[in-house]
């Protein structure tokens, strides 16, 4: 019998279908990679540098409706 620490490192959380759509979003768009994440607050959108940001920023409402986010969007700037 398997123990439930065995159990837990095989089953992988599932990703949202939003994040794999903000990602190609910004790839699509922009040519850009970038990193996503999901809380309870809200969909984050972490990318390499400001001008980006401030272009999202703009895009805002575009990238809800395309991407059905249900939550808000924040978006970082940060590196990875």
């Amino acid at each position: 019998m398997d123990s439930i620490a065995d159990l837990m490192k095989a089953k992988k959380p599932d990703e949202p279908p939003q994040l794999q759509a903000m990602k190609d979003y910004v790839n699509s768009k922009h040519n850009e990679v970038v990193k996503c994440s999901v809380s309870q607050f809200g969909y984050t959108l972490i990318v390499p540098n400001a001008s980006l940001a401030t272009t999202l920023h703009m895009e805002t409402p575009k990238i809800i409706q395309e991407c059905n986010l249900d939550k808000k969007l924040f978006i970082r700037i940060g590196h990875f």
